[in-house]
């Protein structure tokens, strides 16, 4: 279907003050709420996310992630043509049946966890569970661009690291192997 026609949601991070953690806990939340509904999902294009800092112009989610669908916010591939969509109403104070395009900030995220969203995992995936229902929309979300693949990998090279890795990480306080499973 053409982008003007689709049901979507816009993950704002502006004002967002919490840590990139509590930032991912967010957008799997609103993710699993796109998938529920079958609307597409999308970050704005213009936002003021802190963590872009000032060499990313658009301060978005995009300055560092792949988008998150063909489709934009405003443009030629644009779901709304709005001149001003941020009055597009916020998710948790928007009518399903009614408004196509919604608008979903750490405003929503009382309304996402008192709707059920927080520990929503899809009927077809129900016996992997909530974590890896999460994991999955992690996944898929946080598709990090190859310029910052590329900085990540150089400069992770260039961290002293402690050796050997198993003491400096304490894995022996924990039973030893990865996550606690024994063999260290």
């Amino acid at each position: 279907p053409s982008c003007r026609s689709v049901r979507a949601v816009v993950i704002r991070l502006e004002n967002n003050i919490f840590g990139l953690g509590a930032q991912i806990h967010l957008i799997s939340l609103v993710a699993s709420y796109a998938f529920s509904t079958g609307r597409t999902l999308l970050a704005a294009d213009e936002d003021a996310w802190w963590y872009a800092g000032e060499a990313c112009s658009s301060g978005s989610y995009h300055c560092y992630f792949e988008p998150l669908s063909l489709c934009t916010v405003r443009g030629e591939n644009g779901v709304t043509s709005r001149a001003d969509w941020q009055v597009l109403p916020l998710l948790g104070e928007h009518h399903e049946d009614r408004d196509r395009v919604i608008i979903a900030s750490v405003e929503s995220e009382g309304w996402l966890k008192t709707a059920g969203y927080r520990a929503a995992v899809p009927t077809q995936y129900t016996a992997m569970g909530l974590l890896w229902w999460r994991a999955q929309l992690i996944l898929r979300l946080f598709r990090p661009r190859d310029f910052v693949l590329a900085h990540v990998r150089a400069t992770s090279l260039q961290i002293p690291w402690p050796q050997p890795w198993d003491e400096w990480w304490g894995s022996s306080n924990r039973g030893g192997g990865v996550g606690g499973q024994g063999g260290g």
